[in-house]
């Protein structure tokens, strides 16, 4: 069936552990909808996840544990691989890893993607981030990152992983720490992206 044909897919080293053995194996994080942290922030992205647990989920069963916590929970201590929907400012989880990525976010207004590979800056609204690093607290963990500037940018990474990960994979090669920068673009102007183009 379609399990077994991806088998050993690139897309499939991607998601490993997060998916191992056919087993999801992570805990989701999102950001809590109520006012909090710094910015008194509330977390309008935490349904992109959706999308994103269900391509996931075709690679996996369920596992016995509820997969999903908010930011507020302090899962970054649990020992556990963890999937972050949503930056910085509205996840506090993804505060705490914003460090340990290889392409961040800037701590700072203007609030931008910041690659140290290319120096580049994206400031763009529809700019989006996909990381994949080792856990910074936890050994043969991993984390996986996929945020954007504002709500459209975590819904333009979440389509470039979900939607076109055979283009946006082209440069994962089992690194240990992994990272793209994507805008997506609403091409036929219906207000929806539908398009992705990856930048680095």
């Amino acid at each position: 069936g379609l399990m077994k044909k991806r088998s050993g897919s690139k897309v499939e080293q991607f998601l490993e552990p997060f998916v191992s053995d056919g087993e999801f194996n992570a805990t989701f994080v999102v950001g809590s909808p109520d006012p909090h942290g710094p910015h008194k922030a509330i977390a309008r992205d935490g349904h992109y996840a959706i999308d994103l647990a269900l391509f996931i989920g075709s690679f996996a069963r369920i596992s016995e544990n509820f997969t999903v916590s908010l930011d507020v929970d302090e899962i970054i201590k649990k020992d556990s691989n963890i999937i972050i929907v949503g930056g910085p400012v509205t996840n506090m989880t993804a505060k705490e890893i914003n460090k340990y990525l290889p392409v961040k976010f800037s701590d700072a207004h203007p609030w931008g993607i910041v690659s140290e590979r290319t120096g580049k800056s994206y400031v763009e609204e529809n700019s989006g981030l996909i990381a994949k690093i080792p856990h910074p607290l936890h050994q043969n963990r991993y984390i996986l990152y996929l945020a954007g500037i504002r709500g459209i940018g975590t819904k333009s990474a979440v389509l470039a992983l979900s939607r076109h990960h055979e283009a946006l994979l082209h440069t994962f090669n089992k690194q240990k720490a992994w990272a793209a920068v994507v805008q997506g673009f609403d091409l036929d102007a219906d207000g929806r992206i539908d398009s992705i183009e990856i930048m680095e």
